[in-house]
């Protein structure tokens, strides 16, 4: 991974600045300031990479770091941001992970499984507007959520979504059956209609406590997700173990506190633990 050294800290704006250049500007007045910083590296010129976002740029008149992805970025120099010169950096975005996938029990099932994690997270505005941003992912089963028999663990860890402490996350798990892969098309269905289902909540729940908010805008993703797995993957709402039980809300772990969800179908209980890194 290409990586360039001397990124600093300014103890005045607390923004990142290349260090390695005189003539910074800082947002606060005056210079950057770096004491107390330590040296950051940046990795550059990355492929598409999941977990890690692009198009940060270097702005060759105030040396600060800044997001490229958007027009007209102010400068403390003066206009706006110039990228002349810079490279294309990533940063590393926090993850929700999956770092524990565990069939303690398969009832009556025989052969073995493969299995798809969907997970929904929206952002839930804290100022009890309607502006909000959704996310939609599915993981599995690759080379790490298959072939599950009786009593297997697969500890690879799975990065599910994006992290954000105020999102509110809704995780299902399917089984494959028959051949019924979750295919780029359903994926694209259940996008759209989850977010259609969010928007209309998010009007729904104007004015209302955040608390409130949340368990309103749950309930609706919930029943959403429920629902829109019985028909794109033609699975039966009841008596088969292709839906493994409704979805779920994951409340976030902690450094003091694991999250665990058990999924549970007519024949079949999965396990997972979640970690944020």
């Amino acid at each position: 991974m290409p990586q360039q050294h001397d990124w600093r800290w300014c103890r005045k704006c607390q923004g990142l600045f290349f260090g390695g250049r005189p003539g910074s500007r800082c947002p606060a007045g005056g210079a950057h300031e770096r004491a107390g910083s330590s040296n950051y590296s940046l990795a550059f010129d990355l492929p598409a990479t999941n977990g890690w976002q692009s198009d940060w740029r270097w702005c060759n008149k105030c040396q600060g770091l800044f997001f490229g992805g958007r027009p007209d970025p102010s400068c403390p120099a003066g206009g706006v941001h110039e990228r002349a010169g810079s490279s294309n950096y990533s940063l590393r975005q926090a993850s929700v992970i999956v770092d524990r996938m565990a069939l303690p029990n398969s009832g009556d099932e025989w052969g073995s499984e493969d299995v798809y994690m969907l997970t929904f997270r929206g952002s839930v505005p804290a100022d009890g507007g309607v502006n909000s941003e959704t996310q939609f992912t599915v993981r599995g089963p690759g080379a790490y959520w298959n072939n599950f028999t009786n009593g297997d663990v697969r500890n690879r860890d799975i990065a599910i979504a994006a992290y954000e402490p105020d999102s509110l996350y809704i995780v299902s798990l399917i089984e494959e059956d028959g051949e019924r892969d979750v295919t780029e098309e359903i994926e694209s269905a259940y996008r759209t209609g989850l977010d259609v289902v969010w928007t209309a909540a998010l009007a729904r729940t104007v004015g209302q406590s955040i608390n409130d908010r949340i368990e309103v805008l749950a309930s609706a993703v919930i029943e959403a997700l429920h629902g829109t797995s019985g028909i794109l993957t033609n699975i039966p709402v009841l008596g088969d173990d292709d839906q493994l039980g409704r979805p779920q809300r994951l409340v976030l772990p902690t450094n003091s506190l694991q999250a665990v969800l058990d999924f549970k179908g007519e024949g079949a209980r999965y396990r997972a633990t979640f970690k944020v890194e």
